[in-house]
Order: structure tokens, then C-alpha cells, then sequence
């Protein structure tokens, strides 16, 4: 990677204000976001970020379970940031891997602590990789589409396949707990494409490629093993903006049975299901992205494992998506870039098991806080509930700490008539829980 600039920020993230209350969570430190993705562990979460802050830069955002930034850690990428396609996997030890396309580095590995252990160069890398049975698999395009196995503790490659069929598009992976590895391309014949499956059996150094009959025109964009089968999630692109059903499901064996498929309608001009979970209930919990005239919104949908609908939420204000984790607790996090008053911001949702979001974070009613007047000049002042105590930290856009206030029987103030013009960020912890939001000082 060239001219990799370091920074080390420490900031919070504040809570998206709208009817719907509990985890919807921005990071308003970024001009504007292209690119994230989440990862989560049993005791916080690890976000990707390609956006502009400064300048375009690859961020590292480290939370708690709450989605409070812990830390944040900046690597300048040196181009402007929509040239990157960011794809990433995890390992079991708190490291990340990902690969960033269009980049003359473009395969990271990054610690728990936000460090970069190694970067490498990969010409012709697809956005995917995937970590499994000790090793990490990506997937490039040099005149057809090649599997690498990656040492992951040094990026080196250990093996690289043959080119299995043509030059295709829209890849995905899939690893299964035995060590085979599938990987469904799509081929384009005359008019029209088809979806081949091609699978690398363990210890085996040559793939076997069947196409999965009857589909065709159909982007695949995930793939997972449930035992011995496969199931896809893929998309029809809408031709002329005319809303159909467009949504495609498939569940088949790696020789290319297909033993249950289903088009889903999701009710828009343009719908895309990206990625998908399988949960603790055995269901498959999927997150889309549906456009719906000028405004769009994100879509997670649960069904059982023959696609059958259990139910669907939908997540207003977005402006792009990316992808869905499991948690330790069952529910789920979710990545996407918000549209909302403060611009393009990255974004994580937390929702339980039934989709529905996660309310333990935000304070309720009868110990929230009213912050005035703002934007202010002379004073601040916090007032809530006069049982509420707890304490109030000022930091600035750069995740100074400017101060820190405590709050007894419900009332503190912040003295500003000698602090600089700007945005501050205030950061207020009780027993009832955490608040964050911002303060103008004119």
C-alpha cells in the first residue's frame, strides 16, 4: 500500500434520532462513506470502513457490545475511495482479512488492535475471501478464475489452482466443515448467463464444474454449506426500472441437484439480496436492498430452509448495505451506509433473533436528558431526571477529551463562553445506560 498514514483516534458514536428507538447506531466522523463491513465477537465489534475523512482512508472502528467506539485507526489508501471494492472474513482469534480491489496492496491483515500484520499484493483479486480449516481462500481473474490458499500468518501463497472455466462474474465462496471448498461463477452464452458450480474437493487439486440447470440470468452473491448442500442467494437485475419478482433462492447438492428453489418478491422497482445467515432456530435470515423510487431501505428477511417466509423487516434511510453476522446472543448485526442528516455515514443495526432491533443502548424515557441551548455560546446545560447520576465527557472531532462533568440529581453544566467555535461530542454514562449526541458552540 503506498504512503500508509497512521492515526490513532479515539471518538463516539452517537444514536440515529427517529421513532424507531434501540441498537441503530452512525460513526459521524467520515465526510462520506463508500464501503463497510462488520464483524462480530463475543465481546464487541470490528468495523471496515472505506470512506473520506481528510483524505480517503481504510478505518478500523472497534466497539463494545453496545456499539460505543472504543478506538479508531485511520491507513490513508491514496485514491479516491469508490475505486474500492471492500471484501473481508474472519479468523477465531480477533483478526480480520481484507481485500481491497483496485489498490496496489490489496490484501490486509489487520490484529485486535487495529495493527496491520502484513499486506500484499494480489493482481487481478475479486472482492472475496474466505477464512477456513486454518488457511485463507480468495478468488482471482486471470483469465479465469483461480482459487489461492493463503498463508495467513505471512499473506504468502501456498497453492493456486488451474483456471476452472472462463472469465466469470459475480463469485461467491463456499467452505465446508470437511475442508471442500465450492465456488459459483456466473458465464455468459450469446445472450445469455448460467451459474456454474465448481467444487474442490478436500486434498484435491483439480475442481469439478457442473452447471446448476435452469438458472439463468441470475447474480449469485452468497453462498453457504448446511451439511452437505449449498444454498445461494442471488438477484435478477430489473430491466427498465419495472418492479418484479426478482429475488432467487436455491438449495442443491455441489453436483448441481437442485432440491428447493423460490423467487421472492420484496415490492419495489429494484431489489438485491446480498448475504445471508443460517441462526441457532435453523432458518435462513437474509439481507437485502430494495429501491423504492427515490428512497431506499434495507430488507432482512427470515425463511425456513425450503424458503418459506417466517417474516421480513425493513430499515428506512439507507443508502447502500453490506453485510449481516451472527452474534454470540442469536440476534444479529448488521453493516450499512445511512443516508441521514448528517450525510452518508456508516452505520450498524443490532436486532434480536425476530429481527426486531435491540433496545440496550438507548436511555429510557424517564432518564433521558435534555441538552440546551444548542448550538450554544456562554453555557450548556444537561437536565434530567432528578434521580439520574452519572457523568459527562466533551470530546472534539478528533476525539480529544475536553472535559469531564458529573452529573448529581440530575443536573450539570458546561461552561463554553472560553471554548473554540465547532462541534463538540458529549458522552454520557449512568446506570440506566449511554447517551452520545452533539453540541454546536457558536
Amino acid at each position: 500500500m503506498k504512503n500508509i498514514i497512521f492515526a490513532f483516534i479515539l471518538s463516539f458514536s452517537g444514536l440515529i434520532s427517529n421513532a424507531q428507538e434501540g441498537f441503530y447506531k452512525t460513526y459521524p466522523f467520515y465526510n462520506r462513506t463508500e464501503k463497510i463491513m462488520v464483524f462480530a465477537w463475543e465481546d464487541g465489534y470490528t468495523i471496515a470502513v472505506v470512506a473520506a475523512k481528510d483524505t480517503f482512508c481504510l478505518s478500523i472502528i472497534r466497539t463494545n457490545l453496545e456499539g460505543d467506539t472504543l478506538w479508531t485507526k485511520d491507513y490513508d489508501i491514496g485514491f479516491y475511495s469508490t475505486k474500492a471494492n471492500l471484501n473481508g472474513t474472519s479468523d477465531g482469534e480477533g483478526n480480520i482479512y481484507l481485500s481491497l480491489t483496485q489498490t496496489n496492496k490489496n490484501l490486509l491483515k489487520i490484529d485486535q488492535n487495529g495493527i496491520i500484520v502484513w499486506f500484499k499484493d494480489y493482481p487481478f483479486l475479486q472482492h472475496i475471501i474466505k477464512y477456513g480449516n486454518d488457511f485463507l481462500w480468495a478468488i482471482a481473474n486471470t483469465g479465469g478464475e483461480s482459487l489461492y490458499k493463503i498463508n495467513p500468518n505471512t499473506g504468502d501463497t501456498l497453492w493456486k489452482s488451474q483456471p476452472f472455466g472462463s472469465a466469470g462474474f459475480n463469485t461467491s465462496m463456499a467452505i465446508k466443515q470437511n475442508g471442500d471448498i465450492t465456488v459459483t461463477t456466473q458465464h455468459y452464452s450469446g445472450n445469455m448467463s448460467f451459474v456454474r458450480v465448481n467444487t474442490l474437493p478436500v486434498d484435491s487439486s483439480a475442481f469439478c464444474s457442473v452447471v446448476l440447470p435452469e438458472v439463468h440470468d441470475v447474480n449469485i452473491s452468497d453462498t453457504k454449506y448446511v451439511g452437505d448442500e449449498l444454498i445461494s442467494v442471488g438477484y435478477k437485475p430489473s430491466i427498465n426500472n419495472t418492479p418484479y419478482d426478482n429475488n432467487h433462492f436455491y438449495r442443491y447438492l455441489p453436483n448441481g441437484t437442485i432440491h428447493s428453489s423460490k423467487i421472492m418478491e420484496y415490492g419495489c422497482v429494484a431489489a438485491y439480496t446480498v448475504s445471508f445467515v443460517i441462526n441457532q432456530n435453523n432458518q435462513l435470515v437474509a439481507l437485502g436492498y430494495c429501491l423504492t423510487g427515490w428512497d431506499s431501505e434495507a430488507v432482512l428477511q427470515c425463511l425456513t430452509l425450503d424458503f418459506d417466509k417466517l417474516w421480513s423487516k425493513r430499515f428506512e434511510n439507507i443508502y447502500w448495505y453490506q453485510n449481516i453476522e451472527l452474534c454470540e446472543d442469536g440476534g444479529y448485526i448488521i453493516s450499512l451506509v445511512t443516508n441521514g442528516p448528517d450525510g452518508v455515514q456508516p452505520c450498524l443495526i443490532k436486532t434480536n433473533i425476530e429481527g426486531n432491533y435491540v433496545n440496550n443502548s438507548a436511555l429510557r424515557a424517564n432518564s433521558t436528558i435534555s441538552v440546551y441551548p444548542n448550538p450554544a455560546y456562554e453555557m450548556v446545560n444537561f437536565d434530567g431526571n432528578i434521580l439520574l447520576q452519572g457523568t459527562i465527557t466533551i470530546y472534539d472531532v478528533l476525539g480529544k477529551s475536553i472535559i469531564t462533568i458529573e452529573m448529581n440529581e440530575g443536573k450539570a453544566t458546561w461552561e463554553t463562553s472560553t471554548i473554540k467555535k465547532g462541534v463538540y461530542i458529549y458522552h454520557f454514562i449512568s446506570s440506566k445506560g449511554i447517551k452520545t449526541g452533539k453540541i454546536l458552540i457558536n
